[in-house]
């Protein structure tokens, strides 16, 4: 398993943090899903990492990779 630290842009509130989670813990092989408003990250336990599909998740969101 892969863990990954992710910079997101755009988390001000805990349905930020909702939404995120929602969206990526739906992805193939996405293990763990940790979004931390205050530091604007996310990390993702998944088993293949690829962020091309964590950034296609949230493409129609306001929240984006920094």
């Amino acid at each position: 398993m892969i863990t990954q630290n992710i910079q997101l842009t755009g988390l001000t509130c805990e349905a930020c943090v909702k939404m995120v989670q929602k969206r990526l813990r739906r992805l193939p092989n996405v293990q763990d899903v940790d979004v931390k408003v205050d530091g604007q990250t996310i990390i993702v336990a998944d088993q293949e990492f690829k962020p091309d599909v964590i950034k296609q998740a949230l493409a129609d969101t306001p929240y984006q990779l920094a």
